[in-house]
């Protein structure tokens, strides 16, 4: 049995997910850790982050929609005013070590960031999903059909925008194993069994089971905490 320790949305949250990784006992050399993406973006320490997952010697890295929007940036050369709300302007400033940094355009940001070394080591990394024996991790759903491991990676970028507590009540999850997801604030699974509200100071932001999935997005730019998620299962 292999010890797995898995994080979603940990959204530039560095030293916030060190404090979790800690209290977990998170043991680098045995554990195998997971990221269900978003690991970049609105927090102060984007790099940090990237920096810590790259280095790890057991892991997998999934590709969240703000890995997406990254790259969707990049390709354009410019930010456009989602990327400012969303954090990525932030994250591609961040990532960028020259003085004067602050009077560059957007395309010279934006090619220096996609020439960073630990951000192409990141990015090559990425994958749309990984299987164990009993769970399937993935952001946020799978896309339709049986079929859905060999869809194109089109479907997969459309299926890591969708809220999996709506896809998980309405579709249901037909895979036979449990998935575990991020993406969407977990407070929204306990509104709906009757515990707090969506956002507020009764919202529960804790990792919720249901209908057949576990959720890990705990808000942290909001909450201030990334939750942790430790298994056993047999890999394949």
């Amino acid at each position: 049995m292999q010890r797995i320790v898995a994080v979603s949305d940990v959204h530039g949250f560095y030293d916030e997910m060190m404090a979790a990784l800690k209290e977990a006992n998170f043991n680098p050399e045995t554990d195998l850790f997971i990221s269900c993406g978003d690991a970049m973006d609105r927090g102060s320490q984007p790099r940090q982050v990237i920096e810590f997952l790259n280095s790890l010697p057991n892991k997998v890295l999934i590709k969240g929609n703000h890995e997406q929007l990254m790259k969707d940036a990049i390709k354009r050369k410019c930010f456009l005013s989602h990327d400012i709300h969303n954090g990525t302007a932030h994250t591609a400033y961040d990532f960028c070590t020259k003085e004067n940094a602050g009077l560059m355009n957007h395309a010279q940001i934006l090619g220096e960031l996609r020439d960073d070394p630990e951000y192409q080591k990141y990015m090559d990394l990425l994958v749309n999903y990984y299987e164990t024996e009993n769970y399937i991790f993935v952001h946020s759903w799978i896309p339709g059909g049986t079929d859905w491991r060999c869809a194109p990676q089109s479907k997969w970028d459309k299926a890591m925008w969708g809220n999996p507590f709506d896809i998980a009540s309405v579709v249901g999850n037909k895979t036979g194993k449990t998935i575990v997801h991020g993406h969407w604030h977990n407070s929204t699974g306990w509104w709906r069994n009757g515990i707090g509200s969506k956002f507020g100071e009764d919202a529960c932001f804790d990792i919720i089971e249901h209908d057949g999935c576990i959720g890990l997005d705990g808000c942290v730019a909001y909450t201030k905490k990334v939750n942790v998620l430790v298994i056993e299962d047999e890999l394949i």
